[in-house]
């Protein structure tokens, strides 16, 4: 029985949602979206970047392109640079992670500052939440005042500050 030899041979399987990246399907679509790059750089609108293409592409398309590529490749260079600040931290961390388990506190209070920093690099912190609240955790009363009774204001708090109010003109 005769085998056909392209069955099989490099081609990610229709199962699989995402090709690999070095997949020939993914090597077009980088050259591709290289090509629409090079001609945007060179001046050409969206719509003539779209008629160029073969199969065409409208200008929404050429834009989203253009827009993900960029993303790109302000993206791999940020997680290059956060990849190997982990890998720093975690050598800095073999060396003192021995003396604090020992139980000096020095290492414990640097063990505690390199995992600290970590996790802020690997975006494990959780944001803080703030809310701000009136008296007695009720709403914030805004009031209008007039410039009168702001300056009055200020006065009384600089009085009570310590402070010398200005003079009045």
């Amino acid at each position: 029985m005769p085998v056909n030899p392209k069955i099989g041979a490099g081609r990610p399987s229709k199962k699989d949602k995402k090709a690999h990246k070095t997949s020939p399907r993914e090597i077009v679509r980088a050259q591709r979206a290289a090509e629409i790059l090079q001609m945007r750089l060179q001046g050409y609108s969206l719509r003539a970047i779209g008629e160029a293409q073969t199969p065409k592409m409208d200008s929404s398309r050429v834009h989203q392109i253009i827009t993900a590529e960029l993303a790109k490749s302000v993206e791999e260079p940020i997680e290059s640079v956060r990849k190997l600040e982990l890998e720093r931290l975690d050598e800095m961390l073999v060396g003192v992670y021995e003396r604090a388990i020992g139980g000096d506190a020095i290492s414990i209070d640097r063990v505690l500052a390199i995992q600290n920093r970590r996790a802020s690099l690997a975006g494990l912190n959780a944001a803080t939440k703030i809310e701000a609240s009136g008296p007695g955790g009720g709403p914030i009363e805004v009031k209008d005042a007039t410039d009168a009774e702001i300056a009055a204001a200020l006065v009384a708090f600089l009085a009570k500050a310590g402070a010398k109010p200005p003079e009045a003109k």
